[in-house]
């Protein structure tokens, strides 16, 4: 109970049990028995609300609270304009900029995050110039060594096969073939490894028809003659002498991967020439001289080379991704925990766009990605790194900030696929790895060779073009020509970078960062909008529909044919005679239907009065999740400037339909009207006379309560001169103001939710719903708030969804108990009472004298039953007696005061006279379904477990589909 408007302040509990004396009886007996308003339970009610409760009833239908049977609906409450969209922007834009600077750990970490990069670089940078390298051969050499030639013995991978040291021709001169012996023996090549051939198109044709297995041939002109002289030295018949080439294997280095190396022509050719030139001299002195020429290769002296590897080229691009990839991180926490916890969903409850979204979120992270990229710059030319020394300003600023814009893009996509903020860290993860991984194996298809020709073969280029659709691969690519042009001292200016490359030069890079993130933002706005995590999903082909581009043109009213026929048979219904004889001596027969919830569903289809005076009018909706279906059906009608309270156990069906009057679910069939405007077709319209309480706080833990009105204020359209009173306004309804200032993270449970319930007054809707907006609140606040709800009621509609029967009791004009998906029944709260309760009850309490006390009741009241007797700490007995509906009121006034008058004689110290409670005609009424639906399980049972054999699979998944279904 709560106190009356008039006294702000609760009302003290009473001291002893209420008794109904003769006033209250006189009272009651205005109206008739059966179907009347008898006086309210609770003393303490509000007055207006007792008064609204007091009204008759006429036929089966209640009268809506001044209102005419048949009037036209009151129009909704006067909408403010619209709220611009750039009004909506720049407050959800104060809101998400608010979020980020309050977020201090994450925010210090990206600022901290350049420097600790650039000091790791800078280590890195410090080890290489002590000679600590990947590339030693272009460190400082004053003194290089002399490396010795000899002929290395030829290797291959496939150890079945030979291969060949040596190869020559012809083998048909003594004189080759000797000298050839000569050149194996010096360097301890077997004779395994050398074959000769006659003619030198015969080796020709043996190394093409055996690929890789020979390293090198000698291949001696056949027209020399040799002919030893008398005096022991070796003579040539041919004027020009003897001549010779040497042939080698090159063809095998410029395959994929490994490229061209210089092997065969630094050390191969020279050895072998070397060693023939010594067998060439000891043969022609007849192997009476050992000949040995001493030959040597060695490098020029030379100091550090440009060219060689330097940190930034080494590390930069990893180190630099991770940077990034950082604040990547921390974004997508701030989306993902928003979607996490529905309050995406509440902004577009009440008015945000899909963009507004999109640019209130990408303002803040493009210029904390920007400030990321300054402050990378500033910390490497601090530490004076080559690369930003020497390449031009503008090309590596826009590498580096295109690159981190188009990550932003990617965390919207990964916002549209990834469910829970648990899962964060292992997709950023995998795409950290993963992306490093392909942007270092992917460079090898942009490589050039020193003579301008790509490393790869022209039939693998396609490669390219795939693997720049990641954009860490051209990202890491334009690092790569930047620290590679600064590492040889010149470095690439604005005018170079479109032309430093024959292959991607740094230009295409940056077209390739920002077209595939572009394209795949749309692919995420898709997505978004066809597979929601919460909320309405769009059909596949939305974006192809006029309405979609232009909203309101071409969206009709919803189909509604037969819509009273389909009523009566989903609830298997007869005749009205028929409805009215199953409820006789108000029992409940489980096949039938409440008598008002289906006259309520006939004048809907007939559209009647009430339908015509209703501001709300709810026609046929269902809701279908697969094979489940959640609501079947519910017709009703709310008349303005009241308030319904609608009941149900968990899973009745209740939050669901609460989501589909609110536009949060779209309804598989049905609609409904609110103030004439569709929910099914005109959600834009219904919005801006709309406020909202969901069952869960939908609060963000960093804003205070007063920027929490404040943004919603303004995306009601409320002038930004207005926001302040309107915030001081909401925050005194609901004892706030004392902590406006205060974060709502702080706040107790109680406290959030009267803020949800201030949020949703903001902006004076003319309907507002609210889902358990009192859980968690202590007694006082609770009647607080209910004194602010009865207050609220005045020229708007409230749709209460409750588990307190209290709450539904005292604030409800009229109250719905939904069971299984349908509305059970339908009335003000005495008349549900009146109509499914048990009738009255007396409590008494008494020392003594219990059988007299019985007799002496059931004399006044007959039917009287004595339902328990209980000790009560003191000692005294607490008798409950269930006395009849039926009872007339003058006997319960007899009854009160005899006990009043015989109270000593009988020994009953103090009594009680009340009505059945709510609390007990909703578990009389839910309780009767409950009991149905687990009838229907335990049928269902043999049927399911037919669902092993596959024989019979489709029929027993039809029976058990059609039983579940009801």
């Amino acid at each position: 109970s709560a106190p009356s408007m008039e006294d702000p302040e609760p009302s003290p509990p009473p001291a002893a049990p209420p008794s109904l004396d003769a006033a209250d009886a006189a009272d009651a007996a205005d109206a008739p028995p059966a179907s009347s308003d008898a006086p309210a339970a609770h003393d303490d009610a509000p007055a207006d609300a007792a008064a609204s409760r007091d009204a008759p009833v006429e036929e089966h239908l209640d009268a809506a609270p001044a209102m005419k049977a048949g009037a036209s609906p009151a129009p909704p409450r006067a909408p403010r304009e619209d709220a611009g969209y750039w009004t909506v922007l720049g407050a959800l834009l104060k809101k998400c900029i608010l979020l980020l600077l309050r977020d201090y750990s994450a925010l210090i970490t990206i600022i901290v995050a350049p420097l600790l990069v650039n000091f790791f670089i800078f280590l890195g940078e410090l080890s290489f110039q002590n000679n600590i390298s990947f590339a030693p051969e272009f460190r400082a050499n004053p003194t290089p060594d002399v490396s010795p030639l000899s002929i290395p013995t030829c290797w291959t991978m496939n150890d079945d096969k030979i291969c060949y040291t040596i190869a020559y021709t012809p083998n048909t001169s003594a004189a080759v073939s000797t000298l050839v012996a000569d050149v194996a023996a010096r360097d301890s090549i077997p004779a395994s490894q050398i074959i000769g051939f006659p003619t030198p198109d015969a080796l020709n044709a043996y190394l093409e028809a055996n690929p890789n297995r020979t390293q090198a041939a000698y291949v001696f002109d056949s027209a020399a003659d040799w002919v030893r002289s008398a005096d022991g030295v070796a003579a040539i018949s041919t004027a020009d002498g003897a001549s010779f080439a040497v042939q080698f294997n090159q063809t095998a280095q410029a395959t994929f991967p490994l490229g061209v190396t210089d092997f065969f022509q630094t050390v191969v050719v020279p050895a072998m020439q070397v060693r023939m030139n010594e067998a060439i001299l000891r043969y022609a002195w007849d192997g009476s001289a050992d000949v040995e020429l001493d030959f040597g290769v060695s490098i020029f002296p030379h100091p550090d080379l440009p060219g060689a590897l330097t940190a930034y080229q080494q590390y930069g691009p990893f180190l630099v991704f991770g940077l990034y990839v950082l604040s990547m991180v921390f974004f997508l926490f701030k989306l993902v925990e928003e979607k996490e916890k529905k309050l995406r969903e509440f902004l577009r409850v009440n008015g945000m766009q899909q963009s507004h979204h999109y640019i209130s979120w990408g303002v803040p992270f493009f210029v904390l990605m920007l400030l990321t990229t300054l402050l990378n710059i500033m910390w490497g030319a601090i530490f004076q790194f080559d690369y930003f020394l020497l390449n031009s300003f503008g090309v590596y600023f826009i590498t580096n900030f295109l690159f981190g814009s188009a990550l932003i893009l990617w965390v919207y996509f990964f916002d549209s696929i990834i469910k829970t903020s648990a899962n964060i860290n292992n997709v950023v993860f995998i795409f950290f790895i993963a992306g490093y991984v392909l942007g270092q194996a992917g460079l090898i298809f942009y490589e050039v060779l020193p003579d301008g020709s790509t490393l790869v073969s022209e039939d693998l280029l396609y490669f390219r073009y795939i693997f720049a659709l990641i954009p860490i691969v051209p990202f890491f690519k334009a690092t790569n020509d930047l620290a590679g042009a600064a590492a040889v001292n010149r470095g690439i200016s604005m005018s170079q970078a479109s032309s430093n490359s024959v292959v991607f030069p740094i230009t295409t890079c940056w077209a390739w960062i920002v077209w595939p993130a572009c394209a795949l933002f749309v692919l995420t706005m898709y997505i978004d909008n066809v597979r929601p995590a919460f909320g309405n999903a769009l059909r596949w082909n939305y974006c192809l529909t006029g309405e979609y581009w232009c909203p309101g043109r071409g969206a009709g009213p919803p189909v509604q044919e037969a819509a009273a026929a389909e009523r009566d048979a989903a609830a298997g219904e007869g005749d009205p005679a028929t409805l009215i004889e199953n409820y006789s001596e108000n029992a409940i027969d489980e096949k039938a239907v409440d008598l008002d919830v289906h006259e309520e569903e006939q004048d809907i289809a007939r559209s009647g009065p009430r339908a015509r005076s209703a501001a709300v009018v709810i026609d046929n909706v269902r809701r279908q999740f697969g094979s489940f279906v959640a609501v079947n059906g519910i017709s009703f009608t709310i008349q303005p400037n009241t308030l319904f309270a609608l009941l149900g156990h968990n899973g009745a069906g209740k939050s669901t339909l609460f989501s589909m009057l609110t536009g949060v679910l779209p309804v598989t069939s049905g609609d409904a009207k609110i103030y004439g405007f569709s929910i099914a077709h005109q959600q834009t319209e219904l919005r801006k006379i709309l406020g909202v309480c969901p069952q869960h706080d939908v609060l963000w833990n960093e804003l205070t309560s007063a920027e929490h009105i404040e943004l919603f204020a303004a995306l009601k359209g409320i002038p930004k001169a207005e926001r302040a009173a309107e915030v001081t306004r909401r925050l005194e309804q609901v004892s706030l103001q004392g902590v406006a200032d205060k974060h709502a993270g702080t706040y107790s449970g109680g406290m959030q939710r009267r803020l949800s319930v201030a949020v949703a007054l903001t902006g004076d809707p003319s309907i507002v719903f609210l889902d358990e907006p009192t859980t968690g609140m202590d007694p006082v606040s609770r009647r607080e708030v209910w004194d602010m709800i009865q207050a609220a009621k005045q020229d708007r509609v409230i749709v209460l969804v409750t588990h307190s029967m209290e709450e539904a009791d005292i604030l409800g004009d009229r109250v719905g108990i939904m069971a299984s998906g349908k509305l059970r029944v339908i009335g003000t709260s005495l008349r549900l009472k009146n109509k499914f309760g048990a009738g009255y009850k007396l409590v008494a309490l008494v020392g003594a004298g219990e059988p007299a006390l019985t007799e002496a009741v059931a004399a006044h009241v007959p039917g009287t039953k004595l339902v328990s007797a209980d000790a009560s700490p003191t000692g005294e007995a607490v008798l409950e007696y269930a006395v009849p509906r039926t009872a007339a009121v003058e006997s319960l006034a007899e009854l009160a005061e005899m006990l009043t008058r015989r109270g000593k004689e009988l020994g009953v110290v103090n009594f009680s006279v009340s009505l059945t409670t709510l609390e007990e005609v909703f578990v009389k009424i839910t309780g009767l379904w409950e009991d149905e639906d687990r009838e229907l399980d335990e049928d269902m049972s043999p049927c399911c477990k037919c669902l092993t054999c596959n024989k019979c699979f489709n029929c027993c998944c039809n029976c058990c589909g059609m039983r579940k279904r009801g």
